[in-house]
């Protein structure tokens, strides 16, 4: 799926980040009995809604995955980490304001590793990145086998720009677990924006693979052919993602690839259909 790119402050980022190197004065993180970061919620039900917006966002489904999430803060009003991956989501500038400070409010009432995440990811809309990424490098450290994290990290350093470190943390992930649909999608796209397509199509063919039923993969996959100049097979790829889901969106990627070709009347019914879609 195609994604917007976001330049922040890179030479903060490449100074402070230190995934997998603790300086030797750094004191050591304790162990946890757990090696996933915890969810705390006192309610099962807002626990199944929040694995559910969980599933969707490695999906590429954000839609609904904020519609889990905003189901799940109902359901348990001191949601702190739903109601800061529902800030961390949303491009409504003021949901995102007030579901933050919803998660510092309660992010007391959660376990110390969600603190760090929220911190994070918190002080990072804020523009406050050295405590952001020091949260985060934490936050990795404490729970060096969570795929999941790992893929969050991974995702948002794509979405920095940090490719190199995008790189390091997806590949642990994938080291973790090879058969992880959404790590290899955003390792596929770290590898395309360095310009390194041999590895990019080598992980989107193991994504597709993993799941061929599903429309991100080829619509991932038709923006990395377009990159690399492939346009007849970014196509293809764009179509099958539609027939597998004409809701999803991928008409927009189709009329990307005319414009690009230089097919102008083809782009605009493309994008005309994809408004009415």
């Amino acid at each position: 799926m195609h994604r917007a790119q976001t330049s922040c402050l890179l030479a903060v980022l490449s100074l402070i980040f230190s995934f997998g190197a603790q300086t030797a004065a750094a004191a050591p993180l304790p162990r946890r009995a757990s090696s996933r970061l915890p969810v705390t919620t006192t309610s099962a039900v807002a626990r199944r809604q929040f694995e559910v917006a969980m599933q969707n966002l490695e999906e590429i489904r954000h839609a609904e995955a904020l519609q889990n999430l905003r189901a799940a803060v109902k359901s348990d009003p001191q949601f702190a980490q739903a109601y800061m991956l529902i800030a961390h989501l949303t491009h409504d500038p003021e949901e995102q304001r007030t579901n933050r400070e919803a998660a510092q409010r309660f992010a007391p009432r959660a376990s110390a590793s969600e603190g760090l995440l929220i911190t994070w990811l918190s002080k990072a809309q804020e523009g406050n990145y050295v405590p952001a990424i020091a949260a985060m490098n934490d936050v990795l450290s404490e729970f060096p086998q969570d795929q999941r994290l790992a893929f969050l990290v991974g995702a948002w350093l794509v979405n920095q720009q940090r490719y190199s470190q995008a790189i390091m943390v997806l590949e642990r992930a994938v080291t973790l677990n090879p058969d992880y649909p959404a790590a290899l999608n955003e390792l596929a796209y770290a590898y395309a924006f360095t310009g390194n397509f041999s590895k990019a199509f080598s992980a989107m063919d193991r994504y597709v693979a993993l799941q061929p039923e599903q429309p991100n993969p080829h619509d991932s996959y038709g923006e990395i052919l377009r990159m690399a100049g492939k346009f007849e097979s970014a196509l293809q790829e764009y179509r099958t993602s539609i027939r597998l889901d004409t809701g999803f969106g991928s008409e927009v990627g189709v009329a990307d690839t005319y414009a690009v070709m230089g097919k102008e009347q083809e782009a605009r019914d493309e994008y005309e259909r994809a408004v009415v879609l």
